[in-house]
């Protein structure tokens, strides 16, 4: 974490809220570059196994992505050892986007469970198809909690944005020019 030494440090503590912002941001930055280049078309350039390889990689993390970003934009309160929007802003209570679940992608991709084959059965399910479709409502989700964040403390907002370095482009500035 950036500036805590102790990993379970108190989240209610403002430093470490602020490092965790930089996580968050990096969430959605790796979400948007999905939903942005996606995992066809240059995987397909590279050689068997590896086009599959490459595109399988790419879903899954994408997904991870999506999910920890859900995860945080829950309006209800998260675990103690957790960080989400609710403590960034504490009137945050906006409820998801209509079919935006944190078990939809939890019960495909965390555990080897029955969940998974009952997932697969009832309809015929493609991750493709549904991160193309809920993958720019998560964002447009992000998006309201960037601005409410922007109005409450633009500080804060500025270390969601912090980046690397390695982009040009402000966060915000990249994801609404994915989404809309």
């Amino acid at each position: 974490m950036d500036n805590v030494e102790n990993p379970l440090a108190d989240k209610n503590d403002p430093a470490v809220l602020d490092g965790m912002l930089r996580h968050v941001g990096y969430e959605a930055r790796r979400a948007t570059d999905f939903i942005r280049y996606g995992n066809d078309g240059w995987c397909s350039e590279l050689p068997p196994p590896l086009d599959n390889f490459a595109q399988q990689s790419a879903l899954e993390a994408a997904l991870t992505h999506f999910r920890n970003l859900v995860y945080f934009l829950k309006p209800e309160r998260p675990k103690s050892d957790q960080v989400g929007a609710r403590d960034c802003l504490r009137d945050w209570a906006i409820p998801l986007p209509d079919g935006v679940s944190v078990d939809a992608i939890h019960s495909r991709l965390a555990h080897i469970g029955l969940d998974r084959l009952d997932a697969s059965t009832k309809d015929p399910f493609q991750w493709n198809i549904w991160l193309k479709s809920v993958g720019p409502k998560i964002l447009r989700h992000f998006l309201i909690f960037a601005e409410a964040l922007r109005s409450d403390s633009p500080a804060r907002l500025h270390l969601l944005e912090a980046t690397d370095g390695q982009y040009s482009k402000s966060l915000i500035r990249y994801i609404e020019e994915t989404v809309n």
